[in-house]
């Protein structure tokens, strides 16, 4: 697991900077796969701020960086480190009752992982997913993590427009009514294109023309006396 202090430079002083109130933290555990939300572990003892930037007396707290110290030596069966202000009780869960029994499942049936495509272009997104426990609320999407869009009943599908090239993390994420929640990847890239000679106008080929031959003059620099 991990953590890291989040913040933009020196500062945490802007809230309209995300970076300033969100932080990465990352675990894996037994019975807590790729994609679980650690607020739906911790329904009553954590709470997600949103946007927010709850100071150390609000209840219940969110998630901290500082918490996965104490998490770790949690999953270790070893006490918190004393005097310890945040998860000092040791009360921040990475598992849950019934494990990934309880987790909805869902699997990227669109793009392929490896896939490659011709920019500018329009990407397909496609998802099946199901659970066991509740009902999927709705699919989300994401592009190297950032959410583009969401479908709320099936087939979950979504169009992404407008792709530049680039190599890009594509992620579903299936989410219950409980607030469960599950994740399939994959990798695709986008590759610029470059037109044959026989496919140029004449506007591309007098461009071209024009390279060329300035790319043959020599260059003169001139100076004052």
């Amino acid at each position: 697991m991990t953590a890291d202090h989040g913040g933009t430079g020196i500062s945490h002083s802007d809230p309209a900077l995300p970076e300033n109130y969100t932080i990465p933290f990352y675990v894996t555990a037994p019975g807590a796969p790729a994609g679980t939300d650690l607020y739906w572990l911790n329904p009553v003892n954590r709470l997600d701020p949103g946007t927010g930037r709850p100071d150390y007396a609000a209840a219940p707290q969110p998630v901290r960086n500082g918490g996965v110290t104490n998490l770790a030596l949690d999953l270790l069966s070893l006490g918190a480190i004393p005097g310890s202000s945040v998860n000092g009780v040791q009360d921040l869960d990475a598992t849950k009752s019934g494990g990934s029994a309880a987790l909805p499942t869902v699997e990227l049936t669109s793009p392929s992982d490896g896939e490659a495509f011709d920019a500018p272009t329009t990407i397909s997104i496609k998802a099946a997913a199901s659970a066991v426990a509740g009902t999927v609320s709705k699919v989300e999407f994401f592009a190297d993590y950032a959410k583009i869009g969401e479908d709320t009943s099936a087939p979950y599908n979504f169009s992404w427009t407008g792709v530049l090239p680039g190599e890009y993390v594509i992620t579903a994420r299936a989410v219950t009514d409980l607030g469960a929640a599950s994740t399939s990847s994959v990798c695709i890239s986008v590759i610029s294109a470059t037109p044959a000679l026989g496919d140029m106008g004449l506007g591309d080929i007098i461009i071209l023309n024009l390279v060329l031959s300035f790319s043959q003059i020599p260059i003169i620099m001139w100076t004052c006396a």
